[in-house]
């Protein structure tokens, strides 16, 4: 099939998929929204725990999707749930408890979980010493059934201890009763703000955490009707959006609202101050976590695990179904309009078949090109993967190979780079960030970045690519940029660049947002395990020192310690070590074992114990450090470094590496460039010795100057001898790097003297080209010359004064094409002569030989620097002659004085104009452009050079031609 054929069908296929695209868009056409009013029902009081709903109603996030939102405040004595299931809200907040109404057949579903973990915990006066939950079974608590009954019921069950035996205070609900009547021991409050008030006024507190004992459910949750649901869901879907929108305003503008909601009525009176709702907010943000999750996000699995809980604790049946209670995502476009789709995708899959084909045609003459350098480019991309797995101290040694971290988003605008892509590119992180790909990518290889970027987010796959670059100085450089694409939470598609996991990182931080309660109560979030023994049993394991075996502190504690978790052989090791402690022997030790978990996995285990003292009994208290992953990466480390010996030892570049002037360390490939052995060469002196005199000097001062910091890196070409006599000429690359707190300088070296030699017998063979193109410029001139000269002989020989004008002209045309010449052989570059330069000698020539018959015409000329080459040159000039020729003939008779002006422009767009005019007589009205040989000729030669010729006859005459000016590549490409 012919390439015309191909792009008719192309075309068709297009306007097909177009069509099918308008009958989409037509479908999915907006319609003008409609003001719905909805109320949403809170289960408390006014405060910053609502802040998300405050924000979206005040900044006008409802408005914009068309919903007018009434926020009604909660009280003690009702419940959100009741509220919506009686029709009096549409939405309500409530907690996880609200699992229990669906497990009771109330038509509720779950749309969005503000709070990650449940702010609702139990303070207990300082003073009654109970804390822990066995110590409360026989205290009076004070409870809310409106914050978390049930999770506080199941975290009770889950201890032994049944709800119905708590003593639970029977009079109002109320913080200042608490504060104030003695005979109540606890009381069951929010964390994020209860607490912190009753704190503020001097009540020392202990809190207890549910998660402290493996109980952690959602905090606030959106909820409505199933009914609700399923008659309005768009309304449901703008709610969900617009509040998602105001947590997010909240998060960021959080005084803004603190002052909002201290204006609320009643908030105030009821001692919330904005110190107050401050310190709220911050507890908020500890439990949304929304540096890690979306706000409103909810895990399936984590309702299963919860209902769970509840069903272990006998509140809900075990076989809970939740389909029904969770919200089900939202319809795709692609769901509702799959029936339009199809002619779509008829025309895609016609246009795909074209391309395909298309592609076949072109596949040979494209591997044809890609051959040559395909199986380099991978080979070096497979030598620069194993470089990227080298160990962390030859990473220093080797500064120039370090990665850049970065990231950036799906339309290649880099939001983060790290500071060493200075060193790489030459331009810093600020010059970078927030630009659509970064400075450095050539400008021409733009598209097919972005290409390569589309495709692999579209197929979801990781990225290893040599990319070229261009330095900040100018210099082309490579760079290999190892990407993968990760579906943020948030901020959606974004494509990260050498980037490690984070994990331990995000739990790491979020532990150090913990508050001050929390942190006392670090022993139970540390990052290694902790165990206290007595009398040979468990007293205290944290939930670390559990987890490291697949297990639960409840496992552990009250249980007699039972070695067989570790391996036989160093059983007798830590039962000797044991029996020195309970005689008194050994006070402290450490020591690494190898254990395994209740699975059979295989552990490392570094235990670290040491005998305390408490209350005049030894107990034996001790850390364990799980550093299985530690012995695996040291394993790793190890295996690393004998693979970047193997590299270094087999490499054909050579390297040295010199400290206080001595050679710690120079590779095989080196000695071999200079004919040297490795006992030969053990001072810096030595490599000094064998470079030759010439080039010493550069050698040092490149290197001083990189010591003084006058040069990032060392960078020279030099030649040396090789122990042979011959001379090597070799480019050497170095850096100052930082061994064990000492500088030592780095360097690499290359043998380029065959480049060299090639370089100079190219150089020579293009010096032998250039004087034989000067000479065919200058035989051509003079066998001009020589025709010239036999018109010139000719004319004499005739009297026919036709045939002598009609000589006269033609000899004017064959001197315009030999002074081309004349000036080509005369000028440094056969590419392009100065074009205004030759008109002035051209203009000069044409004068001499119509001076007589014209004495009376004056010329202007105005050139601009204009520089043409040959080929356009000769019709240019050629053009000029029968202009300024048909001037001097026709537009002054009878030797009437006037002016003719010749002007050469540069124009925009990189085009030259040439104009001649004159303010003679001007052309007759029956002019016939065709009726003379020097109208032809203008004609000819302006298409010759695809100029647009312009002729015009107003006060005298005026010949204008515009054409676009050739590059030096065209006129390569015609020799």
């Amino acid at each position: 099939m012919s390439l015309a054929s191909f792009s008719k069908f192309l075309f068709s296929a297009f306007i097909f998929s177009c069509f099918s695209l308008q009958i989409i868009a037509q479908d999915t056409g907006s319609s003008a929204q409609q003001e719905e009013t909805v109320v949403l029902q809170l289960k408390w009081y006014h405060q910053f725990q609502f802040a998300g709903y405050y924000a979206a109603s005040i900044k006008g996030f409802y408005a914009e999707e068309g919903l007018n939102v009434r926020i009604i405040e909660g009280d003690p004595v009702s419940r959100s749930v009741d509220k919506v299931l009686s029709g009096d809200a549409h939405f309500g907040v409530f907690d996880s408890g609200i699992l229990m109404d669906y497990a009771n057949g109330d038509p509720v579903v779950a749309l969005d979980a503000f709070f990650q973990s449940s702010p609702a915990a139990i303070a207990v006066k300082d003073r009654s010493n109970r804390n822990s939950l066995t110590k409360l079974a026989n205290s009076v608590i004070m409870v809310n059934s409106l914050i978390g009954l049930a999770e506080l019921e199941a975290m009770f069950i889950k201890e032994g201890i049944d709800p119905e035996d708590l003593n639970v205070y029977q009079g109002e609900y109320s913080f200042e009763e608490f504060v104030s009547n003695d005979s109540i021991d606890a009381i069951h409050a929010y964390y994020t703000v209860d607490i912190p008030k009753m704190q503020n006024d001097g009540l020392e507190l202990d809190i207890i955490f549910p998660s402290t004992y493996g109980v952690d459910f959602y905090g606030d949750i959106l909820f409505t009707t199933t009914g609700f649901l399923n008659d309005q869901p768009e309304i449901v879907q703008k709610f969900r959006r617009a509040t998602k929108r105001g947590w997010e305003y909240a998060r960021n503008n959080q005084d803004e609202i603190v002052e909002y909601i201290s204006e609320l009525p009643g908030v105030l009176e009821r001692g919330m101050t904005k110190e107050v709702l401050t310190i709220e907010a911050e507890r908020t943000w500890d439990v949304a976590i929304p540096e890690v999750v979306p706000y409103g996000y909810m895990n399936p699995e984590r309702w299963y695990k919860i209902a769970d809980y509840y069903a272990e604790a006998g509140l809900v049946s075990s076989d809970l179904d939740l389909k029904d209670f969770l919200i089900q995502p939202e319809q795709t476009l692609l769901e509702r309009y799959f029936p339009f789709l199809k002619y779509f995708f008829i025309g895609l899959l016609l246009i795909s078949i074209a391309v395909s084909l298309w592609l076949i045609m072109l596949r040979k003459e494209v591997k044809r090109q890609t051959q040559l350098w395909k199986s380099e480019f991978y080979e070096r991309q497979k030598t620069q993967q194993k470089l990227d797995d080298r160990n962390k101290e030859f990473e220093t040694l080797i500064e120039n190979i370090h990665d850049s971290l970065f990231t950036m988003t799906a339309e290649g605008v880099f939001t983060y780079i790290s500071s060493n892509i200075e060193k790489i590119t030459g331009y810093k992180p600020n010059e970078i960030i927030n630009k659509k790909y970064a400075p450095f990518f050539p400008k021409n290889s733009l598209p097919g970045l972005y290409k390569r970027l589309k495709a692999r987010i579209k197929n979801d796959l990781d990225d290893v690519a040599v990319i070229e670059i261009v330095h900040k100085n100018g210099a082309q450089r490579w760079v290999t940029a190892s990407t993968k694409v990760y579906d943020h939470p948030v901020n959606g598609i974004v494509v990260q660049g050498t980037i490690q996991d984070a994990t331990g990182k995000v739990a790491a931080r979020r532990a150090l947002n913990l508050s001050e309660e929390r942190f006392r109560k670090l022993t139970e979030h540390s990052p290694v395990g902790i165990f206290i023994i007595s009398k040979g049993e468990y007293i205290y394991v944290n939930r670390k020192y559990a987890e490291m075996f697949r297990g639960r502190p409840s496992d552990l504690i009250g249980k007699e310690i039972n070695l067989e978790f570790l391996h036989e052989s160093d059983r007798n090791i830590i039962f000797e070590k044991m029996e020195k402690f309970n005689s008194g022997e050994l006070d402290s030790s450490n020591q690494l074992c190898r254990a395994y978990d209740k699975y059979g996995k295989e552990l490392f285990i570094h235990f670290y114990p040491s005998i305390i003292d408490v209350s005049g009994e030894r107990l034996l208290f001790g850390t364990a450090l799980d550093v299985t992953q530690r012995m695996s990466v040291q394993k790793s480390l190890e295996e690393q470094e004998e693979r970047f010996r193997l590299l270094t030892e087999k490499s054909f570049t050579g390297f040295v590496l010199i400290q206080n002037g001595d050679i710690v360390y120079i590779n095989p490939r080196y000695c071999e460039i200079i004919g040297y052995e490795k006992d030969e060469l053990t001072k810096a002196e030595d490599l000094f010795k064998i470079t030759h005199k010439d080039d010493i000097g550069e050698v040092k001062q490149s290197i001083e100057d990189r010591k003084k910091g006058l040069i990032d890196h060392v960078h020279y070409q030099c030649r040396m001898h090789h122990k042979n006599g011959d001379i090597v000429y070799c480019d050497v690359y170095g850096s100052i790097v930082t061994i064990n707190g000492k500088e030592a300088i780095m360097a690499s070296i290359m043998d380029i003297t065959e480049s060299v030699i090639n370089r100079t017998e190219l150089e020579s063979s293009v010096k032998e080209k250039n004087i034989l193109l000067a000479e065919i410029h200058h035989r051509v001139k003079n066998n001009m010359a020589v025709v010239s000269g036999l018109m010139e002989l000719q004319k004499y020989k005739t009297n026919d004064e036709v045939a002598r004008s009609l000589l006269n002209e033609s000899q004017l045309r064959i001197k315009t094409i030999a002074m081309i010449h004349e000036k080509l052989y005369q000028s440094e570059s056969f590419l392009e002569i100065p074009f205004g330069e030759y008109l002035t000698s051209l203009i000069e020539t044409i004068s001499q030989s119509l001076y007589q018959e014209n004495s009376n015409i004056s010329l202007v000329e105005e050139y601009d620097d204009v520089q043409l080459n040959i080929n356009q040159a000769i019709p240019a000039a050629l053009f000029v002659n029968e202009v300024i020729t048909n001037c001097f003939k026709h537009a002054f008779p009878n030797n009437e004085p006037g002016t003719v002006k010749i002007t050469v422009k540069i124009k925009p767009g990189n085009t030259i104009l040439i104009s001649i005019s004159d303010n003679g007589i001007g052309l007759s009205e029956d002019y016939d452009s065709s009726a003379s040989l020097g109208m032809t000729l203008i004609h000819n030669l302006s298409q010759q050079i695809d100029a647009d010729l312009s002729i015009s006859s107003q006060d005298g005459t005026c010949f204008e031609i515009l054409f676009a000016k050739e590059t030096e590549d065209v006129l390569l490409d015609a020799y």
